[in-house]
């Protein structure tokens, strides 16, 4: 089985930060869903998933130290100085704005658990885009990012502006996702 691993270039470091960020999305989810629990529970998972993203991150550093410019999962993500960057970049970008999204409360009014979801869905689909070495993982990579980004510009149902936004955005979407592919 280890030959098998090598051989494919499983390594669950270099695809962590996306782990942790869609792990870190379904534990908020189930808290909402199932456990009825309060605003802090939820933004302390929300700053500990964030926070053990940036750790993963940093995880890749040492990995990148020690192997090099590698390629893992048969060639699909990539390891190098770009991918550690955009990986930094987005994870910060990320932390900045997980306590502005908690304090738009009053314009979400109950749908800002939802708003921390999608941005988690959203924020780990692009990671995994910045990862990438082919071109169908970039595509893979694009679409999660980007559907996460339809549903959170149409949150505020009651806004027609809200709405019209994210059917135009849905359709410029997947028009360019038709002639990507």
């Amino acid at each position: 089985m280890r030959s098998i691993a090598e051989a494919i270039g499983f390594n669950l470091v270099v695809i962590s930060p996306t782990i942790s960020l869609v792990i870190t999305a379904l534990v908020i989810l189930f808290f909402t869903i199932t456990i009825k629990s309060n605003e802090k529970v939820r933004q302390a998972i929300t700053f500990i998933g964030v926070v053990v993203t940036l750790f993963c991150v940093f995880l890749k550093f040492g990995l990148f130290l020690q192997n090099g410019i590698s390629s893992y999962f048969t060639k699909k993500i990539l390891l190098d100085e770009f991918s550690l960057f955009g990986n930094v970049l987005i994870g910060l970008i990320l932390l900045l704005n997980i306590l502005p999204i908690w304090d738009s409360s009053s314009q979400l009014k109950e749908k800002t658990t939802e708003a921390i979801i999608l941005t988690l869905m959203s924020t780990s689909g692009f990671m995994l885009m910045v990862d990438s070495e082919s071109l169908i993982m970039l595509f893979i990579g694009l679409e999660i990012g980007s559907i996460s980004l339809y549903a959170l510009a149409g949150l505020n149902r009651v806004d027609r502006l809200s709405n019209e936004a994210s059917l135009k955005y849905f359709l410029l979407g997947s028009l360019a996702s038709c002639i990507l592919i």
